[in-house]
């Protein structure tokens, strides 16, 4: 009997340590039969355990992945390989459409991705407009010499100038491919709006930016846009106060962005934050640490 019980436990190492964890007492080795009686519920009982181990396992793993795939989609690194798949698809007569509906730094972005695609070629300029009343006849001037030179060019708030809409709708219409440089770019970017001219939607490869989902998508987000510029150096002694307190800063902004689904509730006056009201924080806590 005692050889059949050594051998059973060495054909199972993990029999005694799953009757263990599911909370059932060992008698002493010197009353056998109570041993053995006990070792196999013990591993009825560890079975069972094991099977429910593994059943929540597999389910915190899909949650997790579930969790992952929601914060890939709003992180920067989504929104860099957005940029990247829609200059692949558009053309010199095809403009990216970025549809906005949270604040983002889109200058930023598509001045790393020109570098990046560019090197080497110094002569490709990337030029940026922040649209509004008076620049108008500008923006036209220099979209034209951009075409002929292949240049980049950045036109952001096009909601902004309703009005100029249709004068850009019939411009980009009349673009045709001989007369166009083939590294020509455009790229505007627009709020939703009730009516935009159905023509530059149709000729545009278009780009909805959804803005983070959970907290750890807007806090990576945050964080990779300071780290990737080397921001917390400039500190020097202070970097590492600096990046504590950066990291409270976006943790709170995040929160606070985060209650928007409940309204003004517990407020006293409505307020929308968005990302601007972060970056004019960033900025006030970077000036602080410097003065130290």
């Amino acid at each position: 009997m005692s050889d059949t019980n050594e051998s059973q436990s060495a054909a199972n190492p993990s029999a005694l340590q799953q009757n263990a964890t599911a909370g059932s007492r060992l008698h002493p080795a010197g009353a056998s039969g109570q041993m053995n009686d006990t070792k196999q519920s013990g591993m009825m009982t560890g079975t069972q355990y094991t099977n429910s181990s593994a059943k929540r396992a597999n389910n915190e793993e899909q949650t997790k992945q579930v969790r992952e795939a929601q914060d890939s989609r709003g992180g920067l690194n989504n929104i860099k390989n957005l940029i990247s798949e829609a200059y692949d698809d558009s053309d010199a007569r095809s403009p990216v459409f970025f549809l906005i509906t949270h604040s983002v730094n889109i200058l930023d972005i598509v001045t790393e991705f020109h570098q990046k695609k560019m090197s080497g070629s110094s002569s490709l300029k990337l030029q940026y407009f922040s649209l509004g009343k008076g620049l108008e006849e500008v923006v036209e001037e220099k979209m034209t010499k951009a075409a002929q030179n292949g240049d980049w060019i950045i036109l952001e708030n096009l909601h902004l100038v309703e009005d100029w809409l249709p004068v850009f709708e019939e411009k980009i219409s009349k673009w045709k491919g001989a007369e166009l440089n083939p590294r020509f770019r455009v790229w505007i970017t627009c709020v939703p709006v009730d009516s935009f001219p159905s023509n530059i939607l149709e000729r545009s490869i278009k780009v909805a930016l959804q803005p983070p989902g959970t907290v750890k998508a807007k806090m990576e987000r945050m964080l990779l846009e300071q780290e990737k510029e080397g921001f917390f150096r400039r500190s020097g002694k202070q970097a590492n106060y600096h990046k504590n307190l950066f990291f409270g800063l976006a943790y709170f902004h995040s929160i606070l962005e985060g209650r928007k689904r409940y309204g003004t509730l517990g407020w006293n006056l409505p307020y929308k934050f968005d990302y601007s009201d972060f970056e004019v924080s960033n900025a006030q806590l970077a000036t602080v640490m410097k003065q130290l």
